[in-house]
């Protein structure tokens, strides 16, 4: 009857402890794990949303919040990817960081690319207005994948573990930027 009262309580005592992930933070429980996925993915929303409103004020602005942007996607990218799996289950895991990488690729190449174009100014080639014109559409295409297997991993991840999600005000606010631009 000790050992298994020792058993249970051992049991009991490392199912709080939490896992340390290679990124050095201890995830107690489910709604720690999805909240810090949740808050790097935060941050590079509001890179996305930064950038938005840059690009229409200030080329040079826009080129900084570019530059700190990128920083800010490679760290929440390392973040994410020195998470263990939750209980054996890294589908969440995984979707944040193939979702991450995908922001990160948009911001270090289409991103710069329309800065590269709008200071040509009145210089602009045919094929530069095109993908302008066609690059909100494009974008959007690609991105529907990674946000709807993010989404869906993430609502699998709350059932599993009992856990509620709330709607994401920033997710909103970044989809009517896209359809101002």
């Amino acid at each position: 009857m000790r050992i298994l009262i020792m058993v249970i309580i051992l049991a009991l005592a490392s199912c709080s402890s939490g896992v340390k992930g290679k990124n050095g933070i201890v995830y107690k429980n489910a709604t720690e794990y999805n909240q810090y996925i949740m808050e790097n993915q935060k941050d590079i929303i509001n890179v996305m949303l930064n950038f938005s409103k840059a690009i229409s004020d200030d080329l040079d602005s826009a080129d900084w919040v570019l530059d700190n942007g990128l920083e800010t996607a490679r760290k929440a990218l390392d973040n994410i990817k020195g998470m263990p799996p939750f209980r054996s289950d890294s589908a969440f895991r995984n979707a944040a960081i193939n979702s991450f990488e995908f922001y990160q690729q948009i911001l270090g190449n289409e991103y710069k690319k329309i800065v590269s174009i709008r200071r040509k100014g009145e210089n602009k080639t045919e094929e530069d207005i095109v993908f302008l014109q066609t690059l909100p559409a494009t974008i959007g295409k690609r991105e529907e994948r990674y946000d709807r297997n993010f989404h869906n991993a993430q609502k699998e991840f709350a059932e599993n573990n009992n856990l509620t999600l709330v709607k994401n005000e920033l997710q909103d606010k970044i989809d009517k930027d896209d359809k101002k631009q």
